[in-house]
């Protein structure tokens, strides 16, 4: 395969992963499809998927954790994706402790069942390729 890596500054030891941390409103929620941009190419869902989790007011939500993995590639891109989901509680919850303090005595609370794991989600990644096109600037 020949995508080549670009590193970003991960939140765990391993070095390996971000964490991603939003904040929403109290209600109902379902991730239902991905997307990756990797340079000209576009990757996305093929196969639907649903992963519902509701939102308390004043509370901390963790969700889990989605793995995403290039598969094949070309040049700079990666050609293909899986991805996967898990509980990872708490591995994610100690990087986030350490990556925000203002957290560090929060309780939070599993948004998922405790132990779920779901491979391939959203199937085989679907490509569409993206133009690059270089134009000189004339002043």
């Amino acid at each position: 395969m020949g995508v080549i890596p670009i590193s970003r500054k991960s939140d765990f030891p391993d070095g390996k992963g971000q964490l991603q941390v939003v904040e929403l409103p109290a209600g109902e929620y379902e991730i239902n499809r991905w997307r990756v941009d990797s340079r000209s190419a576009k990757l996305s869902t093929t196969q639907p998927f649903s992963i519902k989790f509701e939102i308390e007011p004043g509370e901390v939500r963790y969700i889990g954790s989605f793995t995403f993995s290039a598969t094949k590639g070309s040049s700079l891109d990666a050609t293909a994706v899986t991805v996967n989901y898990k509980d990872d509680y708490f591995a994610d919850v100690t990087a986030l402790r350490n990556n925000y303090p203002n957290l560090e005595r929060s309780e939070i609370f599993m948004g998922l069942p405790s132990g779920l794991v779901k491979s391939e989600l959203g199937g085989e990644s679907s490509l569409y390729w993206m133009p690059i096109v270089v134009m000189p600037v004339v002043n």
